[in-house]
């Protein structure tokens, strides 16, 4: 959603079916499909990422103080970026979290 926001156009439909709607019908993230392997979720993450990583490269700085539309509200492209790049840090931090609670398991 951040890259077709940054380039202040829609989500492509065709992307949407491919890699599903931000958020399902009760208003909650989408579970992964049945049959997909953690292969097949990470090729589509790199994917997803590398055109995002395409989109950012194309920016000025001066392109970084630019609002745009988030939801029913408003952001600058600098900051939907550092979002992203928090977000994800924040979701590192589950995944370490939780190997150390498998691991304290074994």
């Amino acid at each position: 959603m951040w890259n077709y926001r940054i380039k202040e156009e829609p989500l492509p439909v065709e992307l949407e079916k491919e890699y599903g709607p931000e958020l399902d019908a009760t208003g909650k993230l989408p579970a992964v499909e049945s049959g997909s392997t953690i292969v097949d979720v990470l090729d589509a993450y790199d994917v997803v990422f590398q055109s995002f990583k395409e989109t950012c490269q194309t920016l000025k700085d001066e392109e970084l103080d630019k609002i745009i539309p988030y939801n029913d509200h408003t952001a600058t492209i600098g900051w939907g970026i550092w979002h992203m790049a928090d977000h994800s840090r924040y979701h590192q931090a589950h995944v370490v979290l939780m190997r150390k609670w498998f691991r304290q398991r074994q």
